[in-house]
């Protein structure tokens, strides 16, 4: 999930004290070298990085085994990044993370998010409890393909600020306590007031509550999602489609046409105008508070996400 520079830097990170070693090493070994009146020349400095120079004093033979040990640093390096726990380095790459998503706990809804970021190619972040990195198969899979995941309570603030909160993008909440999930959008919004929070609340009567509430962008309710499929189950075998995606039009969807948003691979199924559904063809304009049902493969899911978000 990590690419180019970022990349770099996570093997930077991951070796930092190595690579601090060095650096005084090579600042001491510089210094000693000056000291004891070596002349810096091409034949000089050659021997001395081949460990061939014949010490005429004690500077310049401490200046040696200085070098030797700073040459040695590739096995130091090696081995500092074998010490490093997989949760460190989890940790380590969350810490990176930019315009990324959050989620908070890998419950039964969470593991299905991240199933679908991954799916995806989104960025994210995995928020969950300590006890998660041994007794959650989800969560043990994720740390060994080296997924960004931060052990703690994400109703504290250090927890949030090491999943890179400040600049994430999103958060999804998904814990099994309206209180707590509450919580955490109320603390998110407080630490980045621009971040979009996606909240899952089990009570009906909460989330009406919490709909005008600034600190929550979107609430979703279980029971009031699925109540009409329980009702019509009684009747028929009612058929549950994942992949039909609903949305409010976003800015950058107003004023595009069915034809221009279909070009991205995307299929639109229906849009509603306020309490109608209307009759679309490629011509359609989407209009501000139009909903949009459509669907489409992962990689066009992918372009549509990229583009209009």
């Amino acid at each position: 999930m990590l690419r180019g520079l970022k990349k770099l830097k996570y093997y930077l990170m991951v070796i930092g004290n190595t690579l601090r070693i060095v650096i005084f090493l090579s600042s001491l070994s510089l210094v000693l070298t000056l000291l004891s009146g070596i002349e810096l020349s091409v034949r000089n400095i050659t021997l001395l990085l081949t460990l061939n120079y014949e010490p005429q004093g004690f500077l310049d033979a401490f200046a040696q085994i200085i070098i030797l040990f700073a040459e040695l640093s590739p096995i130091m390096a090696f081995v500092e990044s074998k010490t490093l726990t997989r949760e460190d380095k989890a940790e380590l790459k969350a810490s990176l993370m930019e315009n990324h998503i959050i989620v908070v706990e890998c419950g039964h809804l969470g593991r299905k998010i991240v199933g679908v970021l991954e799916e995806l190619s989104l960025p994210y972040v995995l928020v969950v409890r300590p006890e998660d990195r041994v007794n959650n198969e989800t969560v043990i899979q994720l740390l060994k393909k080296g997924r960004p995941i931060v052990f703690g309570d994400a109703t504290l603030t250090d927890t949030l600020i090491r999943a890179g909160i400040e600049k994430a993008r999103a958060i999804i909440i998904a814990v099994n306590n309206d209180t707590l999930n509450a919580l955490i959008a109320e603390k998110a919004k407080k630490i980045n007031p621009r971040v979009r929070t996606v909240v899952r609340i089990f009570s009906d009567e909460l989330a009406s509550l919490l709909t005008a509430n600034p600190n929550f962008d979107e609430i979703m309710s279980t029971t009031s999602i699925s109540k009409r499929f329980f009702v019509f189950g009684s009747f028929f075998d009612v058929v549950i489609e994942d992949e039909l995606i609903s949305i409010k039009a976003s800015k950058k969807l107003v004023g595009k046409t069915v034809r221009d948003v279909e070009s991205l691979g995307v299929n639109i199924i229906a849009i509603k105008r306020g309490s109608r559904w209307i009759k679309v063809s490629e011509d359609t304009e989407i209009l501000n508070g139009d909903t949009i049902v459509f669907l489409g493969s992962k990689d066009t899911l992918k372009k549509f996400i990229d583009k209009f978000s």
